[in-house]
């Protein structure tokens, strides 16, 4: 069995606050910043990247941004790197999985076959995607996950690779495996993404045993013991030889990709790499 290859999360916007509490902003491109990190990541032997687009979150900003994004994919190739991935966009606003409301519900699944297709020149191996965020009231949690059900079904459909779904923290979507099995027993054509961070309510190692073979793209982080930090593995509370151990018997062989902080450099993640790899038993 091959063994997990390593991969960063790289997001290519930054984001400039006017005003938090008006949630006024301006959506930034971040080009030398993403020369600069491609650049460290190739000489650090990170070969593979998963481009992460946390913006645009409405329609003008999509139509805006995505020629940047676009532009962010050719950085990669320019760097020699593996376009393995990209996180597409989240809101609970713009995007609304699991709205009761059947026209915003529509709407959101038509924006995101639209940020799809905005890869069809350089097409990455899957996709990544938040569901929504928890509902807030939990009367109605039963049919909003059937709206979630529906709109994966449509989207999976739709993308000509692999659809990620990902894992939410606290009670948010999927925060629990038994929940996550209901999705990917419902829509066949549907995988996961599991963040090692966001489980709180269960002990990563049993989530993934929980999903197994469904899993196919794996974020690296630690965390504290009631919070996501994105710490780098063994600077938080959890237990690496389990997780690891856990990821070795499903078979796991995809990326790991660590999505810490930018500031961390690359040689010191490739660093912890090498540490996680002599876990894998």
């Amino acid at each position: 069995m091959n063994k997990p290859k390593l991969s960063r999360s790289v997001n290519c916007f930054g984001i400039k606050w006017i005003d938090k509490e008006k949630h006024l902003y301006k959506i930034t491109h971040e080009e030398e910043f993403l020369n600069k990190m491609f650049k460290d990541m190739k000489e650090s032997g990170i070969d593979s990247v998963e481009l992460s687009t946390l913006g645009p979150w409405n329609r003008q900003e999509e139509l805006e941004n995505y020629p940047y994004v676009e532009h962010a994919v050719e950085l990669i190739r320019d760097h020699g790197l593996d376009f393995n991935s990209v996180h597409l966009p989240f809101s609970c606003t713009y995007w609304n999985f699991t709205s009761l409301d059947e026209t915003e519900r529509k709407l959101s699944v038509e924006s995101v076959k639209r940020a799809v297709s905005h890869y069809e020149k350089d097409m990455p191996n899957l996709f990544v995607m938040h569901p929504d965020n928890r509902p807030k009231d939990e009367s109605e949690r039963a049919p909003r996950m059937e709206q979630l059900i529906k709109s994966l079904t449509e989207i999976c459909e739709f993308a000509p690779r692999k659809i990620c779904l990902e894992n939410m923290t606290n009670e948010g979507m999927l925060y629990i495996s038994s929940e996550a099995k209901i999705i990917l027993d419902a829509v066949p054509k549907l995988y996961m993404t599991l963040d090692i961070n966001h489980p709180l309510r269960q002990m990563p190692e049993s989530y993934i045993l929980d999903i197994g073979s469904r899993i196919k793209n794996v974020h690296v982080s630690d965390r504290d013991y009631d919070k996501e930090c994105h710490y780098l593995p063994g600077k938080g509370v959890l237990d690496w030889d389990k997780i690891m151990s856990a990821l070795c018997s499903i078979g796991y062989d995809g990326m790991l990709t660590y999505e810490v902080s930018k500031d961390i450099p690359s040689a010191e993640i490739k660093q912890n790499y090498e540490w996680l790899m002599t876990k894998w038993k």
